[in-house]
């Protein structure tokens, strides 16, 4: 796993966060993110088992082809003009996913990497009732449901799950990554720091403990899935940029 000890005070945290949200706050829609979201249609239209689905893939396609050209020719700038309309155009992007989800029960995830300032990651321990991973660590965070974003899911899930609210324009988390999870399926990573004052409270009802965890006792945990695999991945990833 990663090393995380050098997370051991809060300053260092706050700093990172501090300066990647200071650049997020003044980002517009971009070509990248036009390209990105579809992408991810592509994928769930491809993934269903309806012929219109994948005829709309094709199309899809070949619209993904122009914005590569164009990113290819002027970057990641949009001019302004353009924005109202690119911003339309992706939130309707993102509906379709989401209708072509529904219909096909696909789900996709949003998971939070909760740490305190000694560098600890916060895990759950899911009920041993659960048929899905019971008495397996976890982090908080669950289903996007329809007509939310990543982020959105994954500060209601660590609300619901541990009692920790966050406020997305106050202390908003940091996107990590997206995993994709095959069958148009996709888990999104976001990290934020412990809020002052914060105390977990679990919900007794899909989980039965929590831990804060080191390095020595996450690498000790009985995970659920490939989650330990994964968020190693990811932390390595991450301090390494």
């Amino acid at each position: 796993m990663a090393d995380i000890s050098h997370l051991n005070t809060g300053r260092i945290l706050s700093k990172s966060i501090a300066s990647h949200f200071k650049k997020a706050t003044t980002k517009t829609v971009s070509l990248k993110e036009m390209i990105d979201e579809h992408q991810k249609l592509i994928r769930v239209l491809e993934s269903s088992s309806r012929d219109d689905d994948k005829e709309e893939a094709k199309k899809q396609t070949k619209e993904l082809e122009e914005y590569k050209k164009e990113f290819a020719k002027s970057g990641d700038a949009v001019e302004a003009r353009r924005q109202i309309d690119w911003s339309e155009r992706l939130k309707r992007l993102r509906e379709r996913r989401e209708d072509i989800e529904k219909a096909n029960g696909i789900r996709s995830y949003a998971d939070m990497i909760v740490v305190n300032s000694k560098g600890q990651i916060l895990l759950l321990k899911r009920s041993k009732l659960d048929s899905f991973g019971g008495s397996k660590w976890s982090l908080p965070g669950g289903t996007i449901e329809v007509g939310e974003s990543p982020m959105q899911a994954a500060i209601r899930e660590l609300a619901e799950e541990t009692a920790i609210t966050l406020w997305d324009d106050l202390n908003p988390p940091m996107f990590l990554t997206e995993i994709d999870n095959g069958q148009g399926s996709t888990s999104s990573y976001f990290f934020v720091a412990l809020p002052p004052n914060a105390v977990v409270t679990i919900d007794n009802n899909e989980h039965e403990n929590y831990m804060w965890a080191d390095k020595d006792a996450f690498m000790q945990c009985d995970c659920i899935l490939d989650l330990k695999e994964r968020l190693l991945k990811i932390l390595t990833a991450w301090f390494a940029s």
